[in-house]
């Protein structure tokens, strides 16, 4: 899942507040529209009590009373900040555990946005459960063909498989990559070498290595590679390739 805290509308506004970021969680539409799956009005937070207290002399903040609850928010309202929320299963301190931390902010994770919007069960709720299951659809179904392309040696991030100038077919950079930067993976013990790998071509002055790591090896790039610059290894320090003729270059 790729967070973008830019997308959360008004975070420059909590950032003026200067509040500890550890003690507030962001619930709501914050954390959808931290991934992208739709946009927030405002954003909702939940504290803890002491944070809760300090906010009383804060002339940034509007006291209100909400359901019973004391709340504090933004004079445009943009914000709203309170100690107690309802549908919760325990304390807000196992809410910041297993939240999604950006930029030093926690958001209440998608797992536990999923159970408190089926508790809270409004319309806006029941609404927001589709937009988030339709999302995690989408996202389970785009990460196993990322991972389907490249077992397959179609391509990742890295690299794609394009028409070489040594032999065939090679392995080439899709962008420019740094040296040390793992391109994919080679061989592994079963089925030991990798489609990519059979496309990787030999080179007696490589610009890649390929580290053993527990009975598999990851092409890593030796310098930094330039986009569309066929990726190589010396075949002669490695037993899966065999032997190269000797009229290689």
């Amino acid at each position: 899942m790729k967070y973008d805290i830019k997308r959360v509308k008004h975070i420059d506004q909590l950032r003026k507040l200067r509040y500890p970021k550890n003690k507030m969680l962001i619930i709501g539409s914050g954390i959808m529209a931290l991934m992208g799956i739709k946009n927030n009005d405002d954003i909702d937070i939940w504290t803890t009590p002491d944070i809760h207290k300090r906010m009383e002399n804060d002339r940034m903040l509007v006291k209100t009373v909400k359901h019973g609850d004391v709340i504090y928010e933004t004079k445009d309202g943009n914000i709203e900040i309170g100690m107690n929320l309802p549908c919760t299963k325990g304390p807000l301190s196992g809410y910041l555990k297993r939240a999604v931390t950006v930029s030093g902010y926690k958001f209440m994770s998608i797992q536990d946005l999923l159970k408190w919007k089926q508790c809270m069960g409004r319309p806006k709720d029941k609404i927001a459960i589709k937009q988030i299951q339709n999302y995690l659809r989408s996202s389970v179904n785009e990460s196993i063909v990322h991972l389907f392309l490249e077992y397959l040696g179609a391509e990742n991030d890295n690299f794609y498989i394009g028409k070489s100038d040594i032999h065939g077919k090679g392995v080439h950079a899709k962008k420019w990559l740094d040296k040390d930067v793992k391109v994919g993976t080679v061989t592994d013990p079963y089925p030991k070498i990798t489609p990519m790998g059979s496309k990787l071509n030999h080179s007696y002055k490589p610009n890649c290595h390929l580290p053993d790591k527990n009975g598999s090896h990851h092409l890593l790039t030796t310098r930094p590679v330039e986009q569309d610059e066929e990726l190589t290894v010396d075949y002669s320090k490695y037993d899966e390739f065999g032997d190269p003729d000797p009229s290689w270059s």
